[in-house]
């Protein structure tokens, strides 16, 4: 008697956002998401933001592009959490105001962190994102060199936190050089960052 055994491995499991009509406002401060259960990723993010221009001044509108890597595994993200913030001082507050894309109404949303309004985005229904764009307009007063951060979500168990740009300079403070967080390049600092995914992939075989 020949017994044939077959081994099926389902890979492509579909895994839900804790929160999938946008980030709450107690992910605010911390900028990691809550209700998913896990920690984050510590590989390198497959995911960059790039920014119009390297310096800004008060009430600038900023173009900011959110913008997946090419990849096997990740070529998409489904939430986000995106924020401006301070290099140095008071860190944790979101500075600046956000707008959306007539297109985009949809996908993004605006959100209030810390009493202020239009202060980060976030995604506004579960789908599949390759390259957003939203404006980032600077605040009437000169608040020093500033960075994008946002986090990205794959699905409820795969996030990536504190994902950076390269350093917006103040031109009123003193000048830094961008040091190097995330893959940033002082040289490049009108592209962001660009994250290099170093994921080795693991084929699986069919077993008959």
């Amino acid at each position: 008697m020949q017994v044939r055994i077959v081994v099926v491995v389902c890979c492509a499991l579909g895994v839900t956002l804790a929160y999938p009509y946008g980030a709450p406002v107690g992910s605010c401060l911390a900028m990691f998401p809550t209700g998913h259960g896990v920690n984050q990723q510590t590989s390198a993010p497959p995911f960059q933001i790039q920014v119009s221009q390297a310096t800004y001044n008060p009430n600038d509108v900023i173009n900011v592009t959110l913008h997946t890597l090419a990849s096997d595994l990740y070529k998409y993200w489904e939430g986000v959490l995106l924020q401006a913030r301070r290099v140095a001082g008071n860190m944790d507050e979101p500075i600046g105001t956000w707008t959306i894309m007539a297109n985009d109404t949809n996908d993004l949303k605006t959100l209030n962190c810390s009493g202020i309004n239009n202060s980060a985005v976030t995604h506004n229904v579960e789908k599949h994102y390759v390259t957003k764009v939203v404006q980032w307009t600077a605040p009437p007063q000169a608040q020093g060199h500033v960075k994008f951060r946002a986090t990205f979500v794959k699905n409820k168990v795969t996030f990536w936190v504190n994902v950076m740009s390269a350093t917006v300079q103040d031109p009123t403070a003193e000048p830094i050089t961008d040091n190097g967080k995330n893959g940033a390049s002082s040289t490049r600092v009108i592209y962001g960052d660009v994250f290099v995914l170093a994921t080795l992939c693991t084929l699986l075989k069919r077993m008959l």
